[in-house]
């Protein structure tokens, strides 16, 4: 499996809960429908646990192969999520890695 991890930061002009609920209702379904993805997930941070975060949470896209990822992303729906990420995401750090599960 090959998973993408993107640290998401919202934009300036939009509170917590904002982007929160941007972020779980309209995006999720948006990225969710991206062809060959096998698991996704959006965690979000917990403002009350930590004042100084950097981010407002962690999205991972599980993909079969690297071209299955690619060619997700290349398709018509990749390129709606891929412009609504530039759009309305303050800043993103996106790296693609193997995951090695440890426990489960």
């Amino acid at each position: 499996m090959i998973k993408l991890v993107c640290l998401i930061n919202r934009p300036s002009n939009k509170t917590a809960e904002e982007f929160k609920h941007w972020w779980l209702s309209h995006h999720a379904s948006v990225a969710a429908k991206l062809p060959n993805l096998r698991h996704y997930s959006i965690s979000t941070t917990i403002p009350e646990a930590d004042n100084h975060m950097l981010f407002d949470g962690i999205a991972e896209l599980y993909f079969d192969s690297h071209e299955d990822m690619k060619s997700a992303f290349a398709s018509e729906q990749g390129q709606a999520c891929s412009k609504e990420d530039v759009e309305m995401i303050g800043n993103r750090i996106a790296f693609v890695t193997e995951e090695h599960l440890i426990v489960s």
